[in-house]
C-alpha cells in the first residue's frame, strides 16, 4: 500500500474513534467498500431498515421496528469513509405499539483494503441513539409504560467480491450491544439485546448516473432486512 493510502486509513481510523456515537445503529451496514470517488468526495442517500430482534431481562421479548432514514458521508474510495444518518423509527414489543415518532441519529465509519479489483475486506463501527421516548399504555390500564435511552454499538468485518459489471456481494460477521430502560409507575429496569453476533450479507447494485442500488439481510436472533438508494457526487 503506498505511504499517502497508509496515512489515509490512519485517518479513517483516528476520526471513528474521536466521535464517540459512532460506537452507538440505525439502518444497514452496507458494502465494505466505499461508494465516496476515488480522489474524496461526498454521498447522500435514503433507506429503509425492517429491524427485529430478542431483548431480555427476567423474560425474552422480541423488539421490531420499522426504520426510514436519509444518510450523508464523505470519504475516499477504496480507502475510508465516514457518514451520518437521521431518521425515524416505530416500535412494537409484544402488545406495546408506538409508530412512526422517535428520531434517531446515527454516525458510522468503515476501512477497506482491496486485494485486487474483485476482492477485498473491511471493517466497520456503526451506531445509533433514539432522541425521545416511545411510549404507550400497559394493556388493560390507563398506566403509561416508557421506553427510553434507546442506544446500539456495533462492529464487523466483511469481504466483498465485485463483479465486472460493477456489482458487489458482500458477507460477514459482526458483533452488537443495544440497551434500553423501560419504565411505568410501578417499576423502572433495562432490557439489553439477547445475543451478542451476528451475520449480514448484502448486494450493491449501480443504477446509472452516480446511483446505487444496496439490499440487505442481518441475522442474530431473528431476521432484519432493508434496502437503501445512493448517490456518489462526482
Amino acid at each position: 500500500m503506498k505511504k499517502k493510502n497508509v496515512k489515509a486509513v490512519a485517518i479513517a481510523v483516528i476520526l471513528m474513534f474521536m466521535f464517540p456515537g459512532a460506537l452507538f445503529a440505525g439502518g444497514m451496514f452496507g458494502p465494505p467498500q466505499t461508494i465516496s470517488k476515488k480522489e474524496g468526495g461526498l454521498n447522500t442517500g435514503i433507506g429503509y431498515l425492517r429491524h427485529e430482534d430478542k431483548f431480555e431481562n427476567g423474560g425474552t421479548y422480541v423488539v421490531k421496528q420499522n426504520q426510514v432514514y436519509t444518510q450523508a458521508g464523505y470519504g475516499v474510495g477504496d480507502l475510508w469513509e465516514i457518514y451520518g444518518r437521521f431518521g425515524m423509527s416505530d416500535i412494537e414489543i409484544g402488545s406495546f405499539e408506538d409508530n412512526m415518532k422517535n428520531f434517531f441519529g446515527t454516525l458510522g465509519g468503515k476501512i477497506y483494503y482491496p486485494y485486487s479489483q474483485a476482492f477485498g475486506i473491511g471493517a466497520f463501527v456503526q451506531g445509533t441513539y433514539f432522541f425521545s421516548d416511545f411510549t404507550g399504555l400497559v394493556p388493560g390500564t390507563a398506566d403509561e409504560i416508557k421506553i427510553r435511552d434507546m442506544w446500539d454499538a456495533n462492529f464487523g468485518i466483511g469481504i466483498q467480491a465485485t463483479l465486472p459489471c460493477g456489482t458487489r456481494l458482500y458477507a460477514g460477521p459482526f458483533v452488537y450491544y443495544s440497551e434500553a430502560e423501560v419504565s411505568h409507575p410501578a417499576s423502572k429496569s433495562t432490557i439489553s439485546n439477547r445475543t451478542a453476533a451476528g451475520g449480514f450479507a448484502g448486494i450493491d447494485m449501480p443504477l446509472g448516473k452516480g446511483f446505487r442500488l444496496n439490499l440487505e439481510t442481518q441475522f442474530s436472533d431473528r431476521f432484519s432486512a432493508g434496502a437503501a438508494v445512493t448517490f456518489t457526487y462526482f
